[in-house]
């Protein structure tokens, strides 16, 4: 029984990485039919796009940060690509970010031509 204890410890210990550890982090939120997918790892963002279904002339995305309630705009409306696989049909836009955030920080993106503005929390 003891052992059992100590091994299941032993594989708890080695699956939590510790704060200091550069973790890879991967998010995909939808809201309003509007998706937002991030990668990096930990603090750092690497690459951050927006998608919604559809294609619409003019379609546009931005990224914003919120970070203890205040709003900060990150990018500018980047005109959206268009992407179609069988019969489903996109609009998307992405930017290679390379940055750091604060740990808190919520990263989101907003579309004008959809109402959702999904985020994904910033952390170790």
């Amino acid at each position: 029984m003891i052992k059992a204890a100590l091994a299941a410890s032993a594989v708890v210990l080695t699956v939590v990485p510790c704060a200091s550890a550069a973790v890879p982090m991967s998010a995909d939120e939808n809201e309003g039919g509007v998706s937002l997918s991030v990668k990096g790892s930990g603090l750092h963002v690497d690459k951050a796009g927006g998608f919604v279904e559809g294609q619409a002339n003019g379609s546009k995305f931005r990224l914003y940060t919120v970070y203890k309630g205040s709003r900060h705009t990150l990018t500018r409306w980047k005109l959206a690509t268009f992407a179609s696989g069988g019969l489903t049909k996109m609009s998307y836009a992405n930017w290679n970010l390379d940055r750091n955030f604060r740990a808190g920080t919520w990263l989101c993106v907003e579309s004008n031509i959809k109402s959702g503005k999904p985020c994904a929390k910033i952390h170790r």
